[in-house]
């Protein structure tokens, strides 16, 4: 009996991790991106050295340049994802892919083990401080400090990174098709939910955090909102009686806040996560 169980077990998270495996992972050729990006990442002895050309919301050409640790990295992007060998059906129990779930950044929501986007945003976020410090000198030397100015210009900054769908296993880890933020940042791509998280740990640094949720919808397609009062034409959700404008920042379209590209659909089925202040 209890073999059996283990493996329906196994046969349920095989299929739940495998839930986006019909997506196609495109090779670097693949990627796209806007005509006036150049991400270009190099190395020395003990660094990532990025160099990342793009155009923030007044159309004028930035260049950040950032570096990061190789060895630190590598091996905390390899902190996360399921290790394969969990599915090892005779070895496997509920509570040993719980704990080995919870280690890689995964969580349990009833039969369905999902990123888990808090604990990510909790971790990864201090390779963003650097991006959002560069964000504020550039906006302050413009004397354009304001709340709508940082948003605009992270979304800039994360639109305009090359998109492409992820694999759904690296390194013999399974990681839903999803990259973490300095996965992305040495990778030179990353996809909508991605790029999503990528965006809310740059943004954290520049606004109340607690003003972001994350919308999930059922097409699949991730994108995030933040309280904020609509301006004429924004788009916009309404969560316990405060506003949320829409921030599409998938790429490589070039939307404004509150521009959706027609890519949500508020009559379709999608699910709100609130970010706990890191």
């Amino acid at each position: 009996m209890n073999i059996i169980r283990s493996k329906i077990l196994y046969l349920l998270l095989l299929n739940i991790l495998f839930v986006y495996s019909s997506l196609v992972a495109y090779n670097p050729e693949s990627y796209v991106c806007s005509s006036h990006v150049k991400y270009i990442i190099s190395t020395d002895n003990y660094n990532y050295n990025i160099k990342y050309t793009f155009k923030d919301q007044f159309n004028i050409t930035r260049v950040f340049n950032l570096s990061y640790p190789i060895k630190l990295v590598n091996r905390n992007n390899g902190r996360f994802g399921i290790p394969s060998y969990v599915f090892s059906w005779e070895n496997s129990s509920k509570s040993k892919i719980q704990w080995l779930a919870k280690r890689g950044f995964f969580k349990l929501e009833g039969t369905k083990l999902k990123p888990d986007h808090n604990a990510i945003i909790r971790f990864y976020r201090p390779y963003c401080k650097p991006i959002a410090d560069e964000i504020y000198k550039s906006l302050k030397r413009l004397n354009k400090t304001s709340r709508k100015n940082k948003i605009d210009f992270a979304m800039k900054f994360v639109q305009d990174i090359p998109y492409g769908i992820p694999d759904t296993i690296v390194n013999g880890k399974l990681n839903n098709g999803f990259m973490v933020p300095s996965e992305i940042l040495v990778k030179g791509y990353g996809d909508c939910d991605s790029k999503a998280v990528l965006f809310i740990c740059i943004l954290s640094y520049l606004i109340n955090p607690a003003d972001i949720i994350i919308l999930n919808q059922s097409t699949h397609h991730t994108l995030t909102a933040i309280k904020e009062i609509p301006e004429y034409g924004q788009v916009y959700i309404e969560v316990d009686k405060s506003k949320y404008v829409l921030a599409e920042t998938a790429g490589p379209g070039r939307f404004m806040f509150g521009d959706d590209g027609n890519k949500f659909n508020s009559k379709s089925a999608y699910k709100i996560e609130k970010i706990i202040s890191p």
